[in-house]
């Protein structure tokens, strides 16, 4: 697993690379992906489209499509 950070600010953390097979337990990983919204805030998304080359959007991913997602659009 590899962990990245980019603040508000525009400051860089070099990534983190976590051992192979090191367990993270739920609580843990359950707590990551509570955080992960954030990532999609209207701040941080211009900042990504201005600063990262070759940046795909939330909607990009297969996994926000609405041709993949109808129901979570289209009702």
């Amino acid at each position: 697993m590899v962990l990245g950070v980019i603040s508000s600010e525009g400051h860089v953390m070099p990534p983190h690379f976590f051992e192979p097979k090191q367990k993270v337990n739920q609580e843990v990983y359950l707590e990551v992906l509570r955080l992960c919204p954030a990532h999609k805030a209207k701040t941080v998304q211009a900042w990504l489209k201005e600063n990262v080359p070759h940046f795909w959007d939330p909607q990009t991913w297969p996994s926000n499509s609405p041709d993949l997602n109808p129901c979570d659009y289209y009702l």
